[in-house]
């Protein structure tokens, strides 16, 4: 269900091309080859994509040893209208592995929390280093190209997410 992006730790996304956040509320021990067991907290990012479809990533962080892994959904990318899918079966995989999840509703939160998530979530850390000016010299993170997300796709995203 998941591909994982070794070397990235970060995604590289603005907060216009989120279309949900869903959050772990327990953090099971969780065992990741190489990396070993650990308590771990994940979270589910639905984003819409450059080529106008959207995607899931989903992103462990490993509390002991404060390790971020990162991992694309498979496939990548699907249309719009099955995202709902793609999100569901990225939830039923995660929920598999022990996590239970809550919604955080991005786009429903008024634009001042949806800043605040960003300012917290560890997935946007490289956007918190940016301002802070403290970015490393490597670039661990996962990007797409910066676009103007057109007003319908942020439309559909919202409608997406209300699901």
């Amino acid at each position: 269900m998941f591909t994982p992006l070794p070397g990235h730790t970060v995604l590289s996304i603005g907060p216009e091309q989120i279309v949900a956040v869903i959050e772990s509320i327990n953090t099971p021990n969780i065992a990741i080859p190489d990396m070993g067991t650990e308590p771990t907290k994940a979270w589910l990012i639905g984003c819409l994509t450059p080529g106008g479809g959207a995607g899931v990533f989903c992103y462990l962080l490993m509390l002991d040893t404060n390790r971020p892994i990162l991992y694309m959904a498979n496939p990548s990318e699907v249309a719009l209208d099955q995202y709902t899918w793609l999100e569901g079966e990225s939830i039923q995989y995660v929920e598999s592995m022990g996590f239970m999840l809550d919604n955080l509703n991005f786009r429903a939160r008024p634009l001042q929390e949806q800043q605040a998530l960003v300012e917290t979530l560890p997935f946007f850390r490289e956007q918190h280093e940016r301002l802070a000016g403290s970015l490393p010299s490597t670039n661990t993170a996962m990007v797409l190209p910066a676009d103007e997300t057109p007003p319908e796709r942020l439309a559909v995203a919202r409608l997406l997410a209300s699901f």
